[in-house]
């Protein structure tokens, strides 16, 4: 049985390119390792990222991000088995909502600049994060960045 985890965290400080590049590219290589899928939206200083894989992989990689001093507020919007991943593709998807622009992917999930409606609700969550899937692999105008 495979096990999906979805979080939301506030990042100590704005990212940059660079430090999202890096952070990605450490990411892919150990969840690569790992057998871990998923992806990872950054939006005004807020990370909001969908795991997937065996339960202890799952479980084990989220307590190293809770421990991550990049970012604190870590919380789990939704954790339990899945039949089947939904992000199979990609050792880590990631987009940058700055790059979404006025892109229909966001569909009014980003318009009042945080992700905080979001907290509580797993359903919302998981809808944005496969609204933004669905974007990046029909809409060849966003930037590609997943692996």
């Amino acid at each position: 049985m495979l096990y999906e985890l979805i979080y939301r965290s506030l990042s100590c400080e704005e990212m940059d390119r660079e430090g999202l590049d890096s952070l990605l590219a450490h990411s892919r290589w150990k969840n690569g390792q790992r057998g871990i899928t998923g992806m990872l939206l950054y939006h005004n200083q807020e990370f909001m990222q969908i795991l997937e894989g065996e339960k202890a992989a799952v479980k084990g990689l989220y307590r190293r991000i809770e421990e991550d001093k990049r970012h604190h507020r870590a919380h789990v919007v939704w954790e339990g088995d899945i039949e089947d991943r939904g992000f199979d593709a990609w050792t880590m998807g990631f987009i940058d909502s700055r790059s979404l622009g006025s892109s229909p992917a966001h569909s009014g999930f980003l318009e009042d600049g945080t992700l905080t409606h979001a907290n509580d609700k797993p359903t919302l969550c998981k809808q944005i994060l496969v609204n933004l899937r669905d974007t990046l692999l029909m809409a060849p105008t966003i930037p590609p960045r997943y692996s």
